[in-house]
Order: structure tokens, then C-alpha cells, then sequence
């Protein structure tokens, strides 16, 4: 004799699959894991003319919105003058506010934001800032980096220019151009 009828089909049993029950889908094999090459991460590089703001107004709100965001930042600049009075901005941008950061030292790897001029970054940042127009030659550690430049001036314009055109071929990053609009916010123009 055999299973009734209805047991044969599939009809009636819970919480088992029925015998037949795969029998008419179409075999495929298995997903295969990424592999690690397959996730190739990007690097978007912004360029921010500095037009009306100087860097000392404008680098503390990128920053806020960088940690806001999650990121943890690291701004180079090679001129110790630079470094203290971008501290002082950070300290003293806006009143009501205050945005955790260090000078190279002790407390440097617990802070979101290290002002540094030297190449080791204590606080494992994911964002940096380029302030004196010395990018990194390896941008691949980073999820994005702010390259600020005074459009006033002529080396700094040329600098910037030659950066582009040299990070617009290169594989792995993206050169994305941010120019001040009205009212003081950021647009992005190419």
C-alpha cells in the first residue's frame, strides 16, 4: 500500500517540507562570499574654494558636521602658526558650541578631531583636512578628505588645479569641486 494519498503531495504535514515540494524549482548554486577586491571602497576628495569665509570660519562648521556624522577627523597642515590658530577657532567659533579635538599629544587618540603636522594619526581617523595644500599621497585610508584653498590666491588656485587633475585618473578616488554660494552655503559645482 504505501502514504495516503493526500501525504504523498505534500497536503496535511506541518512544520515539514513535503517530499516533492523542491522537486519542481530550478537548481542554483549557492551565493558566492564578496571577495575583498569586489569591495572597493572610494575615497571623495572635496575641494572648497574659500571665497568670502577665511579657513578659520569655515573648517569649524565642516568639522561639526563631519562628527555629527560619525566621522573622526584629522586636519595636517606642515605651519605650527596654523595648527594653534585653527585650535583657537575650534575653541572659540561659536559660543554655544564646542567640538572635541587635540593638538598632537597625551590625549590625542580620544578626541574626534587631531590637529596634527606630523604623518601618525593617534586618533584612527577616517576623514582628513588638507589646510596647506599637502595632500597625502595615499588617500585610500580615508572615506573623505577636505582639500581648502584660498581662491584669492593665485598658488593656491594653481596648486588646487594641478591636485584635480591629478586625483581625476587616479582609481579609488573621486574629486568632487565645492564652491561657497549665497548666504554662505556650500554647492556643489563639479
Amino acid at each position: 500500500m504505501g502514504a495516503p494519498r493526500h501525504r504523498r503531495h505534500g497536503v496535511g504535514v506541518e512544520g515539514r517540507p513535503a517530499v516533492g515540494e523542491r522537486r519542481d524549482r530550478v537548481w542554483r548554486a549557492p551565493a558566492r562570499p564578496l571577495r575583498r577586491r569586489q569591495l572597493r571602497s572610494v575615497t571623495e576628495v572635496g575641494f572648497y574654494q574659500l571665497a568670502s569665509k577665511p579657513l578659520d570660519a569655515v573648517l569649524p562648521r565642516l568639522l561639526e558636521k563631519a562628527v555629527a556624522g560619525g566621522y573622526r577627523a584629522v586636519v595636517r597642515s606642515g605651519d605650527p602658526d596654523v595648527l594653534a590658530r585653527l585650535d583657537g577657532a575650534l575653541w572659540s567659533y561659536e559660543p554655544a558650541s564646542f567640538l572635541p579635538h587635540a593638538v598632537d599629544g597625551e590625549h590625542a587618540a580620544a578626541q574626534p578631531i587631531l590637529l596634527t603636522g606630523g604623518e601618525a594619526f593617534a586618533n584612527g581617523p577616517d576623514l582628513i583636512a588638507v589646510v596647506d595644500g599637502a595632500l597625502p599621497g595615499d588617500l585610500t585610508p580615508f572615506k573623505r578628505a577636505l582639500y581648502l584653498f584660498d581662491g584669492g590666491d593665485d598658488d593656491a588656485l594653481a596648486l588646487a588645479r594641478r591636485h584635480w587633475k591629478a586625483l581625476k585618473d587616479r582609481e579609488g578616488v573621486t574629486p568632487v569641486y565645492w564652491r561657497e554660494g549665497e548666504g554662505g552655503r556650500w554647492e556643489k559645482a563639479g
